[in-house]
C-alpha cells in the first residue's frame, strides 16, 4: 500500500535519475516534488533495483523482484538510518561525545523520524 505522494514521487525520481545519468542537470529543472537529493536517494534505489532485477531476469511475478516502491522505501530508510550516525559524528566533534550520543538517540527514537524514515519521500 502506498501513501497518498508515494506513486509520483517514485515515478518522478526514477525519471529524475534516469535523465540525470542520460543528460547530466538537464533533468533537474522540472522538479518540484520530491527535491532534488530526495529525487536522488529514491532514484539510486530504483536504479539498484532494476539492475539487480536485470541481472537476474526476473519480472514482477518472480519471487525476489524488487519493486521501485522498496527501492524507494529501503533507500530512504538507509540515509535516515545514516543520519543518525551523521548526528552522532558532528556533534561528538562538536559538543563531545556523551552529548552527541544523546542527540543521536533522540533523533533515533523519536517517533516522526522513525515512521518518515520508511516512506519514500524524505523532504
Amino acid at each position: 500500500p502506498y501513501t497518498v505522494d508515494e506513486p509520483l514521487w517514485i515515478s518522478r525520481a526514477g525519471e529524475f535519475s534516469r535523465e540525470l545519468f542520460r543528460r547530466p542537470f538537464h533533468a533537474t529543472d522540472h522538479v518540484s516534488h520530491p527535491g532534488v537529493l530526495p529525487a536522488v536517494i529514491m532514484g539510486l534505489g530504483q536504479l539498484a533495483a532494476d539492475t539487480m532485477n536485470d541481472a537476474r531476469r526476473l519480472v514482477p511475478s518472480d519471487p525476489g523482484f524488487i519493486f521501485s516502491v522498496d527501492a524507494s522505501r529501503l533507500s530512504a530508510c538507509v540515509v535516515s538510518a545514516l543520519v543518525v550516525v551523521v548526528i552522532f559524528l558532528l556533534g561528538a566533534r562538536l559538543v563531545g561525545r556523551e552529548a552527541a550520543a544523546l542527540g543521536a538517540a533522540l533523533v533515533a527514537l523519536d517517533p516522526s523520524h522513525i515512521g518518515l524514515s520508511r516512506l519514500a519521500h524524505v523532504d
